[in-house]
């Protein structure tokens, strides 16, 4: 059974396990800057220890910042985003939305999910371009 939950500040070291593999620089992941950032206001959700999902809630938008999953867990991404867009719509949130580096090959995902590709922006990140995705929210 898959089940969600939200991270506290104990499972900021398996979080650093999950999204260090995927993201660069490494740093951005160590157990510390997950604590500030969930000190902050972050959110953070947990997948059956194979995934994970980094939220951003500000008034009524929500920024999908971060997703890792492992590779060989078919659907769960699919299962995470979903869960952010019921999570952002229980908040009241009129759109969801998120970057994504054009290396990691993620823009059919978002599309085949029913995102909508608002932007392309080159040299997003460390000399990476990313596309802008989003969603509408009811």
């Amino acid at each position: 059974m898959v089940e969600i939950v939200i991270a506290t500040e104990n499972d900021a070291r398996n979080l650093e396990r999950i999204f260090k593999g995927l993201y660069k620089p490494e740093t951005k992941w160590s157990e510390d800057k997950i604590k500030e950032k969930m000190r902050k206001g972050r959110e953070y959700y947990i997948l059956n220890q194979d995934g994970a999902i980094e939220l951003k809630f500000e008034d009524d938008k929500c920024e999908l910042v971060a997703i890792a999953v492992n590779p060989k867990m078919k659907g769960f991404g699919s299962q995470l985003v979903q869960f952010a867009e019921s999570l952002a719509s229980a908040r009241k949130c009129q759109r969801i939305w998120c970057y994504t580096l054009d290396v990691n090959n993620a823009d059919e995902f978002y599309k085949k999910i029913g995102w909508v590709q608002e932007d392309f922006i080159p040299e997003f990140l460390e000399g990476h371009d990313a596309f802008k995705f989003s969603r509408e929210l009811n």
